[in-house]
């Protein structure tokens, strides 16, 4: 057995400063200058000739191949409490733990047990000693990552969709382009104190990489949310400021360099949301964090380059917190509230099913689009949305439109009642439209039948079937534009307007069953105008192709010229066309039954065929019946006179005529008898040779009578 081995020679400890953590080796070892056993002397003992001193991981690490946690965390300028493997010979270190402390003075890095590290540029750099910017030669530099200056929504960028990360940087920014005559930046201000000269100026930004952190000077290295609200760097004050519209609003204010002051920099204004609450505005916004850490339960992990991860034990405030240096996060609140934040894009990826069940309200509201596609593969998978109980589905558009396309299915829409509210128009494109009094509970493409449609409006463009009354109320005007229209209706037909006009540019014909006989009607079609007058007009008489037809048909009704010989009466008003264009004849005819026009004065009748008579009647007193043409003219007046007026000859000169060549003549009575009528109220004389017949009184005064004017 070996007298001597590791553990068994003495335990040799030592605490000392870490001067480089960046491992070839990737075995999270760190170059530490022990107190004690090295020197400060960086030209004795340069920090590339120290010792790596191993890591010791907490139980919990298992240290080994793909297992375990990252040996990484102390950093340059780190105090380490550690032992040395190899006792008093110090050559083989291990690390076991930090040690905090309070800084009260910048690094030198020109000495041992500081943060080595040269700056970046290399000809400015802050003397350590005095505080001052000096030129320094050139050396090497490493970037280090740090903790941003600001976060804050990128100004230039006017949709305030991304937000601005402030680096810090030891590069000097020139104020409008100017410098002294060294060519040093001359938009530098002294940390503390009076202004200085250009010389012992230092820069308004992170102008050094070096731990401990000159702004963090004085204070203890332990985080400051772990302090709690004890340290005030956490505190949030609430001031009065005016916002981009001049108005008075409260700020909060606090340690810029806290992420609880980015946090609430960077806190989302409020945004509409769909639908009002109460008398409130109908708003609500990012909350504000429940921040009230307690030393010392608040356990807190901080980054170099600014990210947190806080487990918060405060007694009445526990949180659990997930801080992103850029100001995104996650951060469970006491009572287990979640609020979830980022300040840049968002993704949820899930390879299979996804569940989300939320027992209250769900409200979103979207600055901008929204996009959900269903079935991106191209599945039969449906996209479900319902509504339980009588709550309403309200889809509202302030200015756009809504748009739904169904592009091999069917748009189905189930409901008690359905009403449509259109502002200026609405329309209807489709081939076939059709409307029935069968409501289904499903479309037919989900099984659901379809209600049967009439045969003979299968293929036609629009079929519309209503059950029970159906009124139209039109304030302003109606117009429809049909190929060609029918009109049904089992029931009656009514249409009441103030006047009404008829275009039709061919033909026109109204068909009346005549059905009233089973109802004991006698109205075919009536029509009556109570104030007015009937006007039937046939135009374009001169083509011939006018005229008027009234018949008492056998047949089916036909409007054709020459119809009338079919007509078992008619009335026919037709123009005579090449002969007299401005003519017309006029045709009054009965078939099998007498023509009568009569009134309560007088009658004109043409009797049928059994009969064969014309009658001119007229009754009452003062009646008159005349024939007229344009050369001779019957007449009866008032007093039963008649009168027979010719422009040729007139009949009583035609009748002297008659008389004088009857009285003159002579022949031998052959059976004359005394009763024989020559005249009426005359009679025949025994003939004389040689001596003229002569008349009676009573045959002179009938023929007085009869050739009256």
């Amino acid at each position: 057995m070996e007298p001597d081995f590791m553990g068994k020679e003495g335990f040799t400890w030592a605490v000392g400063v870490v001067e480089n953590r960046f491992d070839p080796l990737f075995l999270g070892r760190c170059r530490v200058r022990w107190l004690g056993w090295h020197t400060k002397d960086k030209s004795d003992l340069p920090t590339s000739a120290l010792p790596w001193a191993f890591p010791l991981m907490p139980i919990t690490s298992a240290s080994q191949t793909g297992v375990g946690f990252s040996p990484t965390g102390p950093v340059e300028g780190s105090w380490v409490l550690g032992f040395f493997r190899d006792g008093e010979n110090a050559s083989d270190p291990i690390m076991l733990g930090t040690l905090g402390g309070r800084p009260d003075k910048p690094c030198n890095p020109d000495e041992g047990f500081n943060d080595p590290r040269d700056y970046f540029p290399e000809y400015w750099q802050v003397d350590p000693a005095t505080g001052t910017i000096q030129e320094t030669p050139p050396g090497h530099f490493q970037d280090v990552p740090q903790h941003p200056i600001e976060v804050k929504i990128d100004p230039d960028k006017p949709s305030g969709l991304e937000i601005k990360i402030v680096e810090r940087s030891d590069i000097p920014t020139i104020s409008e382009g100017q410098q002294d005559e060294t060519g040093a930046p001359t938009n530098l201000v002294k940390a503390e104190g009076p202004p200085a000269a250009t010389a012992e100026q230092i820069p308004n930004f992170e102008y050094n990489y070096n731990y401990p952190l000159f702004r963090f000077l004085g204070e203890p290295t332990t985080p400051r949310l772990a302090r709690g609200e004890e340290d005030l760097s956490t505190h949030l004050s609430t001031t009065l400021d005016t916002n981009a519209d001049n108005e008075l609003v409260a700020k909060q204010t606090g340690d810029t360099n806290s992420i609880i002051q980015i946090k609430e920099n960077l806190r989302l204004q409020p945004v509409f949301r769909a639908k009002a609450v109460g008398d409130g505005p109908p708003t609500f916004r990012e909350p504000q964090s429940p921040y009230k850490a307690s030393y010392p339960y608040n356990h807190v992990h901080q980054s170099e380059s600014g990210h947190v991860t806080e487990i918060d034990d405060t007694p009445g405030r526990e949180r659990l917190h997930w801080y992103h240096r850029s100001g995104s996060y996650r951060e469970m609140w006491p009572a287990g509230k979640v609020v979830d934040k980022t300040n840049e894009d968002y993704y949820s990826c899930v390879l299979r099913d996804s569940f989300e069940q939320v027992h209250g309200k769900k409200i979103t509201t979207v600055k901008h689009g929204y996009e959900l596609c269903v079935n991106e593969l191209g599945g039969s998978e449906d996209y479900w949305l319902r509504v339980r109980g009588p709550g309403d589905v309200h889809l509202e558009t302030e200015g756009g439109n809504v748009e739904v396309y169904c592009k091999d299915g069917i748009a189905f829409i189930n409901a008690r009642s359905i009403e449509f509210n259109a502002k200026n128009e609405m329309i209807f494109n489709a081939p076939l439209f059709y409307s029935s009094d069968f409501p289904q509970d499903e479309p037919s493409l989900h099984g659901g039948p379809q209600g049967p449609r009439a045969p003979d409006f299968v293929n036609v463009g629009t079929t519309i079937k209503r059950k029970g009354d159906m009124l139209t109320h039109i304030t302003g005007a109606h117009a429809v534009t049909a190929g060609s229209m029918i009109s049904s209706t089992m029931g009656g037909m009514g249409i009441s307007a103030q006047s009404c006009v008829t275009n039709i540019t061919h033909g026109s014909e109204e068909v009346i069953q005549g059905m009233h006989i089973l109802t004991g009607s006698t109205i075919g079609k009536g029509i009556t105008v109570q104030n007015g007058i009937i006007n039937i007009r046939s135009a374009d008489a001169k083509l011939g192709s006018g005229g008027i037809l009234l018949q008492v048909n056998e047949l089916p009704s036909t409007t054709a010229k020459g119809a009338e010989r079919s007509a078992g009466g008619y009335l026919a008003i037709e123009p005579l066309g090449i002969r007299d264009p401005a003519s017309s004849e006029v045709t009054l005819a009965s078939k099998y039954a007498p023509v009568t026009m009569k009134n309560s004065f007088g009658e004109i009748s043409i009797q049928g065929k059994t009969q064969g008579s014309v009658l001119v009647s007229t009754t009452g007193p003062g009646g008159e019946a005349t024939l007229r043409t344009s050369l001779a003219q019957v007449g009866i007046d008032g007093q039963g006179i008649i009168t027979i007026k010719n422009e040729v000859a007139s009949l009583r000169k035609i009748l002297d005529d008659f008389f004088t060549e009857y009285l003159q003549h002579s022949h031998d009575l052959v059976g004359a008898t005394t009763g024989g009528s020559i005249l009426p109220g005359g009679q025949a004389l025994p003939f004389i040779p040689g001596k003229a017949g002569q008349m009676t009184v009573q045959s002179q005064m009938a023929l007085n009578t009869l050739l009256s004017d």
